[in-house]
């Protein structure tokens, strides 16, 4: 995504992620990875979020950004099986203030 020079991309995620959880376990799921300049960020949806999520502001005018169709897991981060994420990534751009 590219932005007119002066201006910064804003990435909210919206997560339709099921809300139940089953004890300590909930589903998450990475939805994607954003670079902007020299740094990298992933984007995880999890249950128990704020289905609203701040990802960045971008500090360049310039991002990229790459949708993973992977399962996050580890020890307490189990996606149940048959469950699905599903989510919006809307993108603005801002004009700096200076």
């Amino acid at each position: 995504m590219r932005a007119a020079e002066g201006q910064r991309i804003n990435l909210t995620l919206l997560a339709f992620v099921d809300s139940q959880t089953s004890g300590s376990q909930k589903s998450c799921y990475d939805v994607a990875v954003v670079r902007d300049g020299s740094g990298r960020r992933g984007v995880t949806a999890c249950s128990g979020q704020p289905r609203r999520q701040a990802i960045l502001v971008s500090e360049t005018s310039s991002i990229e950004l790459e949708f993973v169709a992977t399962n996050m897991a580890s020890d307490h981060v189990v996606p149940r099986p048959g469950s699905a994420a599903q989510f919006i990534i809307h993108y603005q751009c801002k004009r700096v203030c200076t």
